[in-house]
């Protein structure tokens, strides 16, 4: 979404979003969530179904998890 208003003419955020300087913040459950989204950045493709391609790569810098949660996703092969 925020890549979409970046380069939409009539958006607020037109021009205004660096996409190589990403920080995401979460509380709770979005704690969780921010560490899941850098991994799910990094992998080829879904550890569920390896027929499905992941192509992401945000810029993610940096995270923030504020009394993030823990219940133990596994996202990368054993």
């Amino acid at each position: 979404m925020w890549k979409k208003w970046n380069h939409a003419k009539d958006h607020p955020f037109f021009n205004k979003v660096d996409m190589n300087r990403i920080s995401l913040i979460g509380h709770s459950r979005g704690g969780e969530a921010v560490a899941i989204a850098v991994l799910y950045n990094q992998l080829p493709s879904s550890s569920e179904n390896g027929n499905i391609t992941f192509d992401y790569h945000f810029g993610i810098r940096s995270i923030i998890s504020i009394a993030g949660t823990d219940v133990n996703i596994n996202l990368r092969d054993n």
